[in-house]
């Protein structure tokens, strides 16, 4: 690579942002979504790099995802604090399934945001020269939910950051490509699911901070999980009827699951992280572009098949979404519009980039082949979540990820359906071709 080096520094921070008192949860479909208690607790981990007079910071936050409005507003509001751009300011989501809803819970937003911005001045105060360096394991922790079991990313991205003088580690950053949903509908403690078992795993054996961000996740569930867990994760409230010696069994079934997902990341981590070699930092990047995307609005006689394959499927109740879909027709609409934010992260030969949607696995496989480098890592859950974003082989599948979970959600995702077919499609060519640029 012909650029110029100069030193990089970087700064790190972990803030605990557990709620204090019960909140709304979000992730399945229960009566009561009132959370009791606490399994284990909430974090964000703020990253923050220095270079050429710059600053760019990378955060990744145990929610399922807030909308896109609240996260643009945490992005504005901690720029205005930190005095750094919004387009370099990166906000990942782990997606756990048993977390506050932020769409509900404003005071626990709040809440965020102060703790965020304590974790960006801490990382400020953290600034130190560093060498960094990639790596890429391969671990088993997903099984394709829809059904193609030979679409899975295996790759768990590893980067070390390590003193420049010291070379002691000073923080690891993984990717990996997991639904954070091993906690299904019988489970209604907070956590942040296997991220944080992992994350706590791999703290202790390397002595440092750890940050893991979400791959392309949409179609891709998490390899262990109880007993019931496949079936509570579509029939949630079938948990309400289990007897107290059930959920007592379930719950310890849910440790041994949690645990065995951190084993087999902490297992491929320690397989590649001495052979990573580290290096002053050539190229450190962050930037966004934007892309216009459009759903469309569907008929009266479709809507209604999809809610009746909803409930007939799932036991999805879809009044209030046929009531939105025939709002939207009278008013004249039959198509919506997304103007969607793709980010990107690169530090040398590496990228971390990502879009505001549960995009499947396929895509961020398509991207790297298209690349060339495996070392490319697209996924979702970046700056917001709306909806799942499925490949166009998936999209004439159908099925909860691509109509039935808009029946649930579409308040969140501020539209009532997927975008369309051949978007997945468009998204792959933008983001390569992009990269291809970049790295030429």
């Amino acid at each position: 690579m012909n650029y110029k080096t100069s030193k990089t520094s970087m700064g790190c921070a972990e803030v605990d942002i557990t709620p204090k008192n019960p909140v709304t949860m979000v992730g399945f479909d229960r009566s009561d979504q009132t959370s009791v208690g606490v399994l284990d607790g909430l974090a964000a981990q703020v990253f923050l790099w220095e270079k050429d007079g710059e600053r760019l910071c990378l955060i990744s936050v145990d929610s399922i995802g807030l909308t896109v409005e609240i996260t643009t507003w945490l992005r504005s509001e901690l720029s205005e604090s930190s005095g750094i751009p919004v387009e370099r300011i990166m906000v990942c989501f782990t997606h756990t399934h048993s977390a506050p809803d932020g769409l509900f819970e404003r005071e626990y937003v709040d809440f965020l945001l102060s703790s965020l911005t304590d974790g960006v001045s801490r990382a400020v105060a953290d600034l130190c020269p560093v060498h960094a360096g990639w790596g890429v394991a391969y671990g088993d922790i997903g099984l394709n939910r829809r059904g193609d079991a030979e679409c899975l990313d295996r790759r768990i991205g590893v980067l070390k950051v390590v003193g420049e003088s010291s070379g002691d580690v000073k923080a690891l950053l993984l990717r990996c490509t997991a639904h954070a949903n091993v906690l299904v509908g019988d489970n209604r403690k907070i956590s942040s699911d296997y991220v944080g078992f992992a994350r706590e795993r791999l703290k202790k054996r390397y002595g440092c901070p750890v940050m893991i961000t979400q791959g392309a996740s949409g179609d891709v569930r998490p390899r262990f999980r109880n007993s019931m867990g496949e079936r509570l994760e579509i029939y949630s409230r079938e948990a309400e009827s289990l007897g107290e010696d059930i959920l007592k069994r379930l719950e310890e079934e849910n440790v041994e699951a949690l645990e065995k997902m951190a084993d087999e990341i902490e297992r491929a981590v320690g397989d590649v992280m001495s052979g990573i070699v580290v290096r002053p930092v050539s190229r450190l990047r962050m930037f966004s572009e934007m892309k216009d995307f459009r759903f469309e609005i569907p008929s009266k006689v479709r809507a209604e098949d999809i809610a009746k394959e909803a409930l007939d499927m799932c036991g999805i109740d879809g009044s209030s979404w046929l009531a939105e879909v025939a709002g939207l027709r009278e008013a004249g609409m039959t198509e919506g519009r997304v103007n969607m934010e793709i980010q990107y992260f690169l530090l040398d030969e590496g990228c971390i980039c990502g879009v505001p949607e549960e995009a499947m696995c396929g895509i961020a496989l398509d991207i790297a082949e298209r690349v060339g480098s495996e070392l490319v890592f697209f996924g979702g859950y970046t700056n917001g979540c709306r909806g799942y974003l499925p490949t166009a082989a998936e999209f004439d599948r159908g099925g909860f990820e691509v109509l039935w979970s808009y029946l649930l959600f579409f308040r969140c995702h501020r539209r009532v359906m997927p975008l369309v077919r051949e978007s997945a499609d468009e998204l792959v060519s933008a983001v390569s071709d992009r990269l291809m640029v970049v790295y030429s």
